[in-house]
């Protein structure tokens, strides 16, 4: 997975993070669903590792970029994009 920013011209330290809704209960705030995180000011780049205990079907993923700060799965903020996709586990 590659996450960038899309600014053109400029280069901001943003701060990324990946969560999924493992158990598919609505929200991201088991423990484990936070599943990736970087600080960087080009291109943020991984890998997802689901664990074996993600439950099988369609459930989302949710990335945020927020401007030199942490972020939780839910929170508004200034300075930054957050975008929810769907995934199918399997």
């Amino acid at each position: 997975m590659v996450l960038t920013s899309g600014y053109s011209g400029a280069s901001y330290t943003e701060r990324w993070f990946v969560w999924v809704d493992l158990n598919q209960d609505g929200d991201f705030d088991d423990a484990d669903e936070q599943l990736f995180t970087a600080s960087v000011s080009n291109a943020a780049s991984g890998t997802l590792t689901l664990p074996a205990t993600a439950m099988s079907g369609q459930t989302v993923m949710r990335v945020a970029m927020q401007w030199n700060s942490s972020v939780s799965a839910c929170e508004n903020f200034s300075w930054g994009e957050v975008e929810d996709y769907t995934i199918n586990v399997q």
